[in-house]
């Protein structure tokens, strides 16, 4: 069984041989497992009061919060602050769950 995918990342690798140009490009499954909703849900914050806290759009912030889009390292770090909290802590990696 196929699992739904957070979102997808293509990448695309151009290269030459012989004077032909040829494009590899491949769709894969990056998952975004955070554990920012629910730590929101479990202590009543509400998105819009976080955006502002950490300085962020808040259309931004929906989109990490839903797991549509993997913040960069700056905006995981402005999140993280504003809970009192770690970036490890809102994505951990696989083996630390």
């Amino acid at each position: 069984m196929e699992r739904a995918c957070g979102y997808t990342w293509t990448y695309k690798v151009i290269y030459e041989v012989g004077g032909n140009a040829y494009e590899v490009g491949e769709n894969v499954c990056m998952e975004n497992k955070t554990r920012l909703k629910k730590i929101l849900e479990d202590n009543g914050i509400k998105q819009e009061w976080l955006a502002n806290k950490a300085g962020l759009n808040s259309n931004t912030l929906s989109r990490v919060v839903t797991g549509r889009h993997l913040p960069t390292l700056r905006v995981a770090q402005k999140i993280a602050r504003a809970l009192n909290t770690t970036v490890d802590e809102l994505w951990p990696l696989e083996e630390d769950e």
